[in-house]
């Protein structure tokens, strides 16, 4: 089964952060890291439920997931979503070091 994937508000701002801040350092790294970006959601439209349960879904009382990518430096990046359906919402773009999302900071869709 193939899944539309649909990133939000939120996750776009937060990819637009972190893509701001890698082309101040490295254009050629912020290339980098959006075509690991872009392959991580390509394997949300083929097999989302292959991900494990993230770990706000205690907070949420959702089954939220997370897809992580790295790069090649090994830093870690988390994508929080949720499906609905045939839809793979992203919800929140994540970085190392970052603490948990509140409830408060995830907007589930319907």
């Amino acid at each position: 089964m193939r899944f539309t994937v649909e990133v939000t508000h939120r996750a776009e701002s937060d990819v637009s952060r972190v893509l701001q801040w890698l082309r101040e350092r490295s254009l050629r790294g912020a290339a980098h890291w959006l075509g690991r970006y872009h392959r991580a959601l390509k394997t949300l439209a083929t097999d989302p439920r292959g991900f494990g349960t993230a770990p706000e879904s205690l907070d949420c009382g959702e089954d939220l997931r997370e897809i992580s990518f790295k790069t090649r430096y090994g830093n870690v990046y988390r994508l929080v979503f949720v499906i609905r359906s045939n839809v793979v919402h992203v919800l929140r773009l994540r970085t190392s070091g970052q603490p948990l999302l509140s409830p408060t900071e995830i907007d589930i869709p319907e």
